[in-house]
């Protein structure tokens, strides 16, 4: 997921921020939150929903991230809603990366222990959902806000500005739409994770589906397809629903100016 967001930085680079009053609402409330993680890193306990002073902040996050995702937005606005999902993105992977330490954040090390960080990553995952289903969800959305915003970004570049860096970019962005649908579809048959964290994953995963399957080149639309029809064989009888609305975004032969790049 945090993919999505950095790759949308370094496409809309010098791009001018926009001043929307909710975006400034929840950073605001954001730096409450990273207080309380800095707090809860320094003891080894990161803060936890159940604790009655870090479920308030949470709510009042969770109030705004729905306001965000209720709104209206323009081109102007992408730079301002990049900053806003690199914190709901920043807030996961603290979670996710939780007792992995700065030894395996360096780089050689990460590449030897990429098993170990995986196991990890699927254990935080596991112990985490609670805080994780406030987060992700609202990622999914909005990173597909800014999918929508792209396209008219892209046509408004000159030429010139349509560089290799920005198209290099677009891949990488595809790549992380197709890895964020495999792993939400995946989820939903993993008795590990709780309903209410797999549903509220699914729920952002279906609605934001249309926008983020006309990013994708045909050919990775399959990918996605490929792994509904397999995971519709064993898959909870309640998704099947879900994945018949999932596969027929995703079967569509719509392709804007993004999917052809």
């Amino acid at each position: 997921m945090k993919y999505i967001v950095l790759i949308i930085t370094l496409m809309c680079s010098q791009f001018v921020h926009a001043a929307h009053p909710e975006f400034a609402n929840y950073l605001a409330l954001s730096k409450e939150f990273e207080a309380l993680l800095g707090k809860g890193k320094s003891i080894g306990q990161l803060p936890r929903l159940k604790d009655k002073r870090v479920s308030v902040i949470i709510e009042k996050l969770s109030k705004s991230q729905k306001q965000i995702t209720a709104g209206k937005y323009t081109v102007d606005d992408l730079f301002g809603l990049l900053d806003v999902c690199e914190k709901a993105s920043k807030f996961g992977m603290t979670y996710l990366t939780d007792q992995m330490g700065s030894g395996f954040r360096q780089s050689g090390l990460f590449q030897k222990n990429q098993v170990n960080v995986a196991e990890l990553m699927v254990e935080n995952s596991v112990k985490y959902q609670d805080e994780l289903k406030v987060f992700y969800p609202f990622l999914i959305d909005c990173s597909a806000i800014q999918l929508s915003l792209i396209e008219p970004f892209w046509k408004s570049l000159p030429p010139d500005q349509r560089t290799q860096i920005r198209l290099n970019g677009v891949k990488k962005m595809q790549t992380g739409i197709l890895q964020v649908y495999i792993g939400v579809l995946t989820s939903l048959g993993d008795s590990s994770f709780e309903a209410s964290f797999k549903d509220s994953l699914l729920k952002s995963a279906l609605s934001e589906a249309s926008v983020m399957a006309a990013a994708l080149p045909l050919n990775k639309r399959d990918e996605v397809l490929k792994t509904i029809n397999r995971l519709k064989k064993t898959a909870p009888r309640k998704y099947l629903k879900a994945f018949d609305s999932i596969y027929a975004e995703f079967s569509s032969k719509k392709c804007n100016e993004i999917c052809q790049l």
